[in-house]
């Protein structure tokens, strides 16, 4: 008669499916939170250099304006010949090795030369992703602290003063010119010795107190003889003070002036 008289179905329990994409989806939150957290540059570049996509956390530290990058080849981006090719051969390199590449590189932008470190894994045999972080402060304080320890090695080798530095068993680790040449050794003929062993037989128990004390934190100026390496005595006036690493004694600093 035409009329519907039931109906019929399949009924299907999909929980574990929509239970699976929202954990998908919660999972590409948690993953496109944490690249928006890293404060280094990301680019996605194929093989033959263009640009494919791209993160930075701070567009202005680009060298070209944000919306000019995708489809962009990296030899049209104002790097020299010399680092281009670098980058071409690093992006086949992390594709047919699949290994990291990493190197270091200069962008000469508005503001300034800024340093770089870039690391390179591959994403497919087609595509690399390139992660990039801006170390020029890191640089200049590496260079900031080269030039201190310079200085600071100029004055200790130039001073009228010998400087004497030993670890915490009091073996040398440390002669300027000044000092070995007041004892009649070259420096290198110090390096490894003992304190003990430049010292008179009478003055050894005294040698071990102070030892005691250094070992204990505590500073000292005081008047000492030592024997030169042709058995000679001879008296200097010592300033010495703990050498503190990490709340530790590590050693000692020594200024001798032969008196």
């Amino acid at each position: 008669e035409g009329r519907i008289t039931h109906y019929e179905g399949i009924i299907v329990d999909i929980t574990r499916r929509i239970h699976a994409e929202e954990a998908l989806r919660r999972s590409e939150r948690r993953n496109t939170r944490l690249v928006e957290a890293i404060p280094d540059l990301m680019f996605t570049i194929s093989r033959d250099g263009v640009y494919v996509d791209f993160q930075v956390p701070d567009p202005s530290v680009l060298a070209m304006p944000v919306d000019q990058i995708i489809g962009k080849n990296i030899r049209d981006t104002g790097f020299s010949h010399e680092m281009t090719e670098l980058m071409m051969e690093r992006i086949a390199r992390a594709i047919d090795t699949d290994e990291l590449q990493q190197f270091e590189y200069d962008l000469f932008l508005p503001g300034g030369t800024r340093h770089y470190e870039a690391r390179m894994v591959a994403l497919s045999q087609e595509e690399v992703l390139a992660i990039v972080r801006d170390v020029t402060e890191q640089k200049a304080m590496q260079e900031a602290l080269r030039i201190s320890e310079e200085k600071y090695r100029l004055l200790i080798e130039k001073a009228d003063e010998g400087v004497w530095m030993v670890d915490r068993d009091y073996r040398t680790t440390f002669v300027n010119a000044r000092l070995a040449e007041m004892f009649g050794y070259l420096p290198e003929e110090m390096l490894g010795r003992r304190v003990i062993e430049f010292i008179p037989a009478s003055s050894r128990e005294t040698h071990e107190r102070r030892i005691r004390e250094r070992l204990q934190g505590k500073s000292e100026r005081f008047e000492q003889q030592f024997i030169r390496k042709d058995g000679s005595l001879f008296w200097v006036s010592a300033s010495t003070s703990p050498i503190v690493e990490k709340g530790e004694v590590v050693g000692a600093f020594s200024l001798i002036t032969d008196i």
